[in-house]
């Protein structure tokens, strides 16, 4: 068998989007010096990151007369946004947006064929036993159909990550204090799709997996009241969900706001319940359900 060829690539996007490319091939070996690198652009609040991609050994292959074939590549990879030297942003975690294309050699006439027979997943790693963890909205990258016609594979995922103070990949969640959210994709293949056909027209197909992280925007909450003169867009007091919580989404907001100071929580047309919420001494953080139903509690 011919060897695999890595390409990988640094993308600048627009937004602050950290990208990397990597390509590779169905029916090839990988070399033993795979290596990647990627691009980091920045906020000014945060960095958006994304760590070296893993993958195994061996390509994509069918079975073939007694040759025993392998239909799933994995590929694993970690997430994180790092706080810049200057930011004033002091929360734990950010709204993110992954994006990951799968794209096959749009110079081979069977790329439509491509796309009818891989199948692609993903999913975002958190902490077990959290809302994020066993919510599917919350973790799994979701994939559309192939385009007919380039067999190109697009999917992505709007979600809060981890705010690193660098860029260690040491701990991941459910380790302690965790340090980046880990990545796990898969590209299949069809099963039943072997043998002659198979060789025919998929062996000598390659694929590029382009995996994006950057900026999102959302319906968020904030918190507001006689610190900010009742402001409901104030980015200073801007919450962010909390990716650690058990069972419920909670939002969460980490600072200090001088005792007495009466306040509420907004989400777009929805205020925490009455009556307003009194900032107490020595307060270190607001929490609050995003609902009407929900008044603000403190830490």
């Amino acid at each position: 068998m011919k060897k695999k060829n890595i390409i990988v690539s640094s993308i600048a996007l627009l937004g602050a989007v950290t990208a990397i490319g990597t390509s590779f091939a169905l029916y090839k070996v990988m070399p033993e010096d795979q290596t990647a690198n990627i691009g980091i652009n920045t906020t000014a609040d945060v960095n958006y990151q994304i760590s070296e991609v893993t993958t195994d050994n061996e390509a994509l292959r069918p079975n073939v007369g007694e040759e025993t074939g392998k239909n799933v590549d994995t590929f694993g990879f970690n997430i994180h946004g790092v706080r810049n030297e200057s930011s004033v942003f002091n929360q734990p975690y950010v709204l993110a947006q992954l994006t990951v294309t799968i794209t096959p050699d749009q110079e081979n006439e069977n790329k439509a064929l491509f796309g009818e027979k891989i199948t692609v997943a993903g999913d975002v790693g958190y902490k077990e036993g959290t809302f994020f963890a066993n919510t599917d909205a919350r973790h799994k990258i979701v994939f559309g159909e192939a385009d007919p016609t380039t067999g190109i594979i697009t999917g992505t995922l709007k979600t809060y990550i981890y705010v690193a103070a660098n860029d260690d990949w040491s701990v991941a969640p459910g380790e302690g204090v965790a340090t980046h959210n880990p990545v796990n994709l898969t590209v299949t293949l069809d099963d039943t799709y072997n043998g002659a056909s198979f060789v025919e027209n998929l062996a000598e197909m390659t694929y590029t997996v382009d995996i994006s992280l950057g900026e999102a925007s959302d319906e968020v909450a904030y918190l507001t009241g006689e610190m900010n003169s009742w402001t409901s867009n104030d980015d200073t007091y801007q919450m962010v969900a909390n990716i650690e919580k058990e069972e419920v989404l909670e939002w969460m907001w980490l600072g200090t706001i001088t005792e007495g100071t009466q306040l509420k929580g907004i989400k777009g047309t929805t205020w925490s319940a009455d009556p307003n919420a009194v900032a107490p001494a020595n307060m270190t953080g607001a929490y609050w359900n995003g609902r009407g139903d929900g008044a603000v509690t403190f830490s």
